[in-house]
């Protein structure tokens, strides 16, 4: 974990290399006629060095100290274009930075209806028996499809975990991010919710954009 000094170190080192090219840089500009070859490659080597160094310090870890807060990724995942643009994106940021990636998927009741059924149909108690074994049917395809996408996450080093969750979608992840001290949700900007509802940017994203209580990345 890199501490506060680290973080200065790293940034008075991108400054040093940084006013290195800058330097000699001005210098070339200033000799625009070389008499020597060799000085020419001098000069340039020392400005591709300094830009390797940079480059070295970035992928070390420069950005550590300012993503600490992104301990704990989530990503609400349903297996739409989106949503895997968004675990895709997520497992980038986990690798690079060893953050502990958090899949959920909602199963939406409301969302399970029988095919061909009304809406006060649905009082009755046969026709909630089988929209509660819809719902299960659901919540165990569900299950399977995050189980292995979960195992390719961990296949590629990364500490990932999922969860299966039921109610409305916007505030089932909302209360996720809150209960487990989500630092970072990456969300598709549409998907699918329940059976076949879509997911647009207007309801269930843009709320948890607005309403959550950490950054909210959200994948086109």
């Amino acid at each position: 974990m890199h501490s506060t000094q680290n973080r200065s170190s790293y940034e008075h080192e991108l400054r040093n290399q940084a006013s290195i090219i800058k330097k000699t840089v001005g210098l070339m500009k200033g000799r625009a006629t070389y008499g020597s070859f060799e000085k020419f490659l001098e000069h340039l080597s020392a400005i591709d060095q300094a830009a390797t160094k940079i480059a070295d310090q970035i992928d070390g870890g420069l950005f550590s100290p300012t993503t600490e807060r992104y301990k704990k990724i989530l990503v609400p995942y349903d297996g739409s274009k989106h949503s895997k643009k968004a675990l895709k994106e997520a497992l980038e940021i986990a690798r690079k930075f060893g953050s502990q990636a958090y899949l959920v998927s909602v199963a939406e009741a409301s969302e399970v209806r029988a095919p061909g059924t009304l809406l006060g149909v649905m009082q009755s108690k046969k026709m909630k028996k089988l929209s509660s074994k819809l719902l299960e049917a659901v919540i165990r395809k569900t299950d399977l499809m995050l189980q292995k996408e979960m195992e390719v996450c961990r296949n590629k080093g990364i500490d990932a975990y999922y969860h299966v969750l039921t109610g409305n979608i916007a505030n089932s992840i909302l209360n996720f991010a809150k209960k487990y001290q989500i630092d970072l949700i990456v969300i598709g900007s549409r998907g699918l919710s329940g059976i076949s509802k879509i997911m647009s940017l207007g309801s269930v994203s843009r709320k948890v954009s607005e309403e959550a209580d950490c950054p909210v990345m959200i994948m086109h």
